[in-house]
């Protein structure tokens, strides 16, 4: 089980604007995952109208069942790791097998047992490990860039400069920050 903070940006790519990235950063096939969402509500669309969001995912190496709920920034997520078993069977609506989403929804006075699955969705993702920061800058700035550029190609230019400024700037408080975490530990000894 986990809960934690979600904050993310979606945009939507025109075709072009895609292949733009995936060529720059020369992603193949082999780096796209696929995975399955099955989403949930009750009749009376309960969880919609707390505007929180219940589903489970399907990927290449499990399953895991995850309450969305909202956050002064972004929203919460509760998450318990399923198996098969476990995931077919809330899928099904013969049980609920997910102790904390199921407290959570509890909460929430929702009663999991009033939930059934309402739609489902398969998406195919390529996901940047997030230990590459650097990378993950570079691509919202070439992403800003792309939008940018559609109104006027000066300020691409600049959403450019000012995203490669944010990854020098990243790499140098990275650096830092090991500096204080050596003399951290080596006030300690």
């Amino acid at each position: 089980m986990s809960k934690e903070l979600e904050i993310e940006f979606k945009n939507m790519l025109e075709k072009d604007e895609f292949e733009t990235l995936a060529t720059h950063y020369k992603f193949t096939a082999s780096d796209v995952k696929t995975q399955t969402n099955y989403y949930f509500d009750t009749a009376a669309f309960q969880l919609k109208n707390l505007k929180c969001a219940l589903r489970i995912r399907k990927k290449h190496d499990g399953y895991e069942c995850t309450l969305k709920t909202p956050a002064v920034h972004g929203n919460f997520e509760t998450t318990d790791t399923l198996t098969a078993q476990q995931a077919e069977a809330i899928i099904a609506g013969s049980s609920f097998e997910a102790p904390e989403v199921r407290h959570a929804l509890e909460e929430l006075n929702v009663s999991p047992e009033n939930l059934t699955m309402i739609g489902a969705l398969t998406t195919h993702r390529i996901m940047i490990n997030q230990q590459s920061q650097s990378n993950l800058m570079s691509i919202a700035a070439i992403a800003v860039a792309i939008l940018a550029a559609r109104s006027n190609s000066q300020v691409g230019e600049a959403a450019i400069a000012f995203g490669q400024a944010g990854v020098i700037q990243n790499q140098l408080n990275f650096t830092r920050d090991n500096e204080r975490e050596a003399d951290r530990v080596g006030l300690q000894l």
